[in-house]
């Protein structure tokens, strides 16, 4: 190609001087004297008779005069002189001048003596033409001594021609020899002066992925430029060799000039040599560094990402442990991190000595701000997790105490509760009132002690909540509220168990005083039953007796109420043990009988003296008030007191009826003596009286023992619904009790099963006693409705309290049964919810544990990103899930035991860190599917820009270029073509690009389907390529081809 360009530029000067070679030819003919003229006309003179002369005479020699003869010798001679003259000439101007201006005059002069030999040469070769004839007619001498001047002077204008023409050619090569060496020159000290300029660019201002890729972008740069100006140092070589040939003593500049250039340029390529070494050698050593920085620059920032989004510290001992452990975890793995950097700080220090000749203190600095970045977070790290760890061990031990605590002091009030309970049923005594009393005294200290532990466990539980976070608040406050409700539960359980024995004390006390009271007059009783009440002998006396026993009757009566009362309590467990009740009832029964036996005899007595009609007056006065007392219906009494009361009081009466059975019969013997003994009108009215006594006696007997009757059954009715009711308040406050200590706690499904089957077993008890409750319910309204108490009573009450009990409990129960089914939907909706969560996190992990590797194919790998957008819609969709799967959890850890919470906390909290890192894995494969994608694209879309720009330029070059003839427009096309080429090798490094990021696709190609698109693609674009480049090399040729043919060497 260098030489045909030579030979073009040859071409086209010629061209180009042609024109003004004729003019200076003619100005030359202009300057030639009167001898070359005459010469030419005897030159013409002479074809022109020798040519007649042969013609007219065939086969005979022509004559020639003899002056004709010595003109033809003197034009022999003067034309040698004239060509040894123009020899001499040409000799002279054929000595090259190595300066510009000094050959363009030598050309100029050459050209000028070149046509003034040119003229010679016509003028020779014309007389050179009739030599032989005109030698013919010369003698034999003369044309012996002609005929080696003839040979002579045509040998000697042959070479003078020749010479003549390689003078010119060696000048005009000389010139082309000096334009070359001139063009090269101003082609390539630029690029020497801007590429040794650049050399300090050489040196990297930074060691970074982004100044060691520059700087390669440069060497290569560099070395593609040196490929390319290389052509122009050996052009300068050649020609300066050749220039040297032609003249030794000028071409020496030339020559020393082109061994500086060849100097400078072997230096730069040195320097880029040793550059490129430097690179190659520092460049892997710098990107193993490099991502060995990034690698625990990310392993930090993971780390410490893991660290800041620790999930909130719970007040669980195990949780606690568990935290423990993971820090201890990432201690060990910071450790192993500090060894790491220890190794990285070592080779980033060996890279910095191996650039440190040719690097700046900015590229130091670089490094070591890296080293010291990742020194500094590394240590911030590990300063933070031994504060943690630190912390973390005091808030364990903190949690262990409080735990432990609030279980030894659960465990402590229940018993508690145990033993003010077991205090509840105590005898009739006094004394063990009292004991037991003193015993719950020592019971309310340890109660009240226990409530100064509990506000300490408040104090540790108000501390363990300050370090916890939210989500554990609420166990903290619940355990505490739990516990300080069973405290108060202890407190108000004490406080009613305390009143009870109270009460029973001082029941208790008021039963021995009544006894003793009772003791002391029964005493003074019998003695006075003793001592007084003798039959007298006189009437008054007798009569006065009589009625200071009745008095004494009326007051026996009136205690045997009290007596009654006894009795009762007696029967209930609050008074006396039987064998000292039952000695009081033998003496008051007999003192009774004493009485009565007293009255008898009195009344006896009475009729004895003749108090007949006095007696039955008295006895039917009494009868009759009697009557009155018994006549109306029985004040019925709702509560069992009252009815009891009643009873004591009917048979104090019932007693005082039976009493004067004897005495009516005494006063009915006593008027049937009359009535034998006596006459007339007085035996009809004693028949009336006796018949009227008679009568008020069976109606007083027959209404006393009807009210009795109606009493009894009264009372037994009392006592069957009180009883009932007793017994129905007790179950119910045994359920109420259960129902209190029996926490509505959720859990497991099954657990929360199997309390709400018992649950249900109590509230199918309950239901079965819910008719046996309407029934006493109304049983007691009836009974109440019939007795129509003016005032409240105790049944009323009992009424009140039972329906208030009734309702309570059966709310409650509904209540708890509607917890318990709520409890065990939500317990089942979450164990289903986690397990299918945990399921679905199962099988992402597999999915995401050992994935596809990502394609670099665009389509193989847009349809992988497809897939996994899928996979990440579809865990955040989980993640929405688990949202709603946390605030269930809540919700059922506020009704599920500690143990049963801390079971669900860590069910949420595993399922959360198996989602989380699911999605840090997803978001890790995303990146690296999108890496893929991203070169992959990148890899793509510059092929098909190249793919694209080829088929348009291919285009161009296929275009006919034949119509062009002219020299001009040869030139143009070949400029044009030039461009193209320029812009061809400006392209040829985005090709290259291009080549290397599909080879490194290739080559990092994990997919063995991608191997054989990749190739494909690869080898489109270099056919596609080097078809180009061979086209576009083909066009130059053909150009220059055309171009030579429209100027022909002359």
């Amino acid at each position: 190609m260098e030489s045909l360009r030579m030979r073009y530029l040859i071409v086209g000067q010629s061209s180009a001087d042609t024109a003004h070679r004729l003019g200076q030819t003619l100005e030359a003919s202009s300057r030639l004297g009167t001898a070359p003229e005459d010469l030419a006309l005897w030159l013409s003179r002479m074809e022109k008779e020798l040519g007649e002369q042969e013609s007219q005479q065939d086969g005979q020699e022509p004559s020639v005069t003899a002056s004709d003869r010595e003109k033809f010798e003197q034009v022999l001679e003067s034309q040698l002189s004239r060509v040894a003259g123009l020899g001499e000439r040409l000799e002279e101007i054929g000595r090259v001048q190595l300066d510009a201006e000094a050959l363009r005059s030598q050309l100029s002069e050459q050209k000028l003596l070149s046509a003034e030999i040119l003229h010679c040469r016509g003028l020779i070769e014309r007389l050179l033409g009739f030599s032989e004839p005109l030698l013919r007619c010369c003698p034999e001498p003369l044309r012996q001594r002609l005929q080696p001047l003839v040979q002579e002077l045509r040998e000697r204008t042959e070479q003078l021609s020749l010479r003549s023409g390689a003078c010119a050619v060696q000048l005009e090569h000389a010139q082309s020899l000096l334009t070359q060496f001139s063009e090269a020159l101003e082609e390539l000290l630029p690029w020497l002066e801007e590429t040794q300029a650049l050399g300090v660019q050489l040196s990297p201002n930074a060691i970074s992925y982004e100044a060691f890729k520059e700087q390669q972008a440069l060497l290569q740069s560099l070395r593609e430029a040196i490929a390319e100006h290389r052509p122009l140092v050996g052009k300068l070589q050649r020609v300066s060799a050749q220039l040297l040939d032609l003249s030794p003593e000028q071409g020496a500049p030339f020559q020393r000039r082109w061994q500086e250039l060849e100097e400078q340029y072997g230096h730069i390529r040195e320097r880029v040599r040793q550059a490129a070494t430097l690179l190659e050698d520092a460049l892997p050593r710098y990107s193993q560094l490099s991502e060995r920085m990034d690698l625990l620059l990310e392993c930090l920032e993971r780390l410490q990402s893991r660290l800041q989004s620790q999930p909130p510290i719970r007040g669980d001992a195990a949780h606690l442990r568990e935290q423990i452990r993971e820090n201890s975890l990432a201690l060990g793995e910071l450790e192993k991190l500090g060894v790491a950097l220890e190794g990285i700080r070592a080779q980033g220090e060996e890279l910095l000595a191996t650039v440190q000749a040719v690097s700046s203190d900015a590229a130091d600095r670089g490094i070591q701000e890296r080293t010291e970045q990742l020194l500094s977070l590394w240590g911030c790290l590990h300063g933070r997790c031994q504060e943690r760890e630190r912390w973390l061990r005091e808030l364990l031990a903190l949690a262990e105490r409080f735990w432990h605590g609030l279980s030894e002091l659960a465990v402590v009030l229940s018993d508690t509760q145990q033993l003010v309970l077991g205090l509840e049923e105590a005898g009739g005594e006094p004394e063990a009132i009292r004991t037991r009393l003193r015993t719950m005294q020592a019971l309310r200290e340890d109660i009240d002690a226990l409530q100064g532990e509990l506000d300490t466990l408040g104090s540790l539980g108000v501390e363990l909540m300050a370090s916890c976070g939210d989500p554990d608040k609420p166990d903290v406050t619940k355990s505490l509220d739990d516990l300080y409700s069973s405290w108060h539960s202890l407190s108000r359980v004490w406080t009613e168990r305390n009143g009870r024995l109270e009460e029973q004390l001082q029941a208790a006390l008021s039963y021995q005083d009544t006894m003793q009271r009772l003791l002391e007059w029964l005493d003074a009783a019998e003695l006075r039953i003793a001592e007084e009440f003798l039959v007298g002998g006189d009437l008054d006396m007798v009569q006065q007796q009589l009625a200071e026993l009745k008095e004494f009757k009326r007051e026996l009566y009136q205690c045997k109420v009290d007596v009654e009362s006894l009795r009762h309590q007696g029967a209930t467990g609050q008074g006396d043990p039987p064998a000292t009740l039952c000695d009081f009832r033998q003496r008051w029964d007999h003192l009774e009988e004493e009485i009565v036996s007293r009255q008898h005899q009195l009344e006896a007595a009475l009729l004895g003296l003749g108090q007949f009609h006095t007696q039955l007056a008295e006895l039917l006065q009494w009868l009759s008030r009697t009557g009155e007392q018994l006549r109306g219906p029985a004040p019925l009494r709702p509560d069992l007191q009252s009815c009891e009361i009643e009873l004591a009081k009917h048979k104090v009466l019932r007693t005082d009826v039976m009493s004067h059975a004897r005495t009516v019969q005494s006063v009915t013997e006593a008027g049937q003596g009359l009535l034998l003994s006596s006459l007339g009108e007085s035996v009809e009215g004693l028949q009336r009286s006796l018949q009227q006594l008679e009568q008020h006696w069976e109606l007083v007997r027959s209404e006393t023992e009807s009210r009795q009757l109606e009493l009894e059954n009264n009372l037994s009715q009392v006592q069957d619904i009180t009883l009932e009711i007793t017994e129905l308040l007790q179950w119910l406050e045994q359920v109420e009790l259960q129902l209190f200590c029996s926490k509505p706690a959720w859990g497991h499904p099954d657990a929360t099963k199997e309390k709400l089957n018992a649950h249900l077993e109590l509230c199918r008890e309950l239901e079965a006693r819910a008719g046996s409750y309407r029934g006493l319910r109304e049983r007691l309204q009836r009974l109440l409705d019939s007795c129509r108490a003016g005032r409240p009573c105790s049944t009323e009450h009992s009424l009140r309290l039972l329906e208030q009990k009734w309702d309570s409990v059966q709310a409650e129960a509904q209540e708890r049964k509607e917890r318990l089914a709520e409890g065990l939907t939500v317990s089942t909706e979450f164990h289903g919810s986690a397990q299918e969560l945990l399921r679905w996190v199962a099988h992402a992990e597999e999915l995401l544990g050992s994935p596809a590797p990502p394609s670099f194919v665009l389509d193989t790998v847009t349809a992988q990103i497809q897939e996994h957008k899928a996979l990440v819609k579809e865990a955040n969709a989980h993640g929405e899930k688990l949202g709603g799967l946390e605030a269930v959890a809540a919700r059922l850890k506020d009704f599920s035991r500690k143990q049963d919470g801390a079971v669900i906390q860590n069910l949420v909290l595993a399922a959360r860190e198996r989602l989380g890192k699911v999605l840090q894995r997803a978001a890790e494969r995303g990146a690296v599917l999108e890496e893929a994608r991203k070169r992959s694209k990148q890899f793509s879309e510059s092929r098909r820009l190249l793919l694209d720009w080829m088929d348009e330029v291919e285009q161009s070059l296929e275009e006919p270029q034949d119509a062009a003839t002219s020299q001009e427009e040869i030139k143009c096309q070949l400029a044009e073509h030039k461009a193209f080429q320029k812009v061809l090798r400006a392209k040829r490094p985005v090709y290259e690009a291009t080549l290397r990021s599909g080879r490194a696709l290739r080559e990092g190609a994990r997919l063995p389907q991608d191997l054989q698109p990749l190739e494909e693609l690869l080898g489109e674009l270099k056919e596609r390529w080097d078809a180009l480049c061979s086209h576009a090399a083909e066009r130059q040729h053909k150009l220059e081809e055309n171009l030579l043919r429209t100027h022909p060497f002359p």
